[in-house]
């Protein structure tokens, strides 16, 4: 869930759920049900879509048609349709 795309804005963000109660409880969860110690977050960047500089892009209307390599996985195809590409 914390990998989706655009959930937080940035690295202070990231850190700033992980202090909450809520990240809190998140961590909780994946030790009980996973057997997994959630150690620390890790923030991998913002996402980036490089085009050709003669595309602009505004909206999501402006990305159809636009192909992109997206991971596999369901949310990551709804990213990239929600963002009017082609994944």
């Amino acid at each position: 869930i914390v990998t989706a795309g655009y959930l937080f804005r940035d690295a202070a963000h990231v850190k700033a759920f992980f202090a909450s109660d809520a990240g809190a409880e998140l961590k909780r969860m994946t030790e009980d049900q996973l057997g997994v110690r959630v150690l620390g977050p890790t923030y991998f960047g913002l996402r980036q879509v490089g085009l050709k500089p003669d595309k602009e892009i505004r909206t999501p209307a402006d990305m159809a048609g636009i192909k992109l390599r997206m991971p596999g996985g369901d949310a990551w195809q709804f990213l990239g349709q929600a963002l009017g590409a082609n994944p």
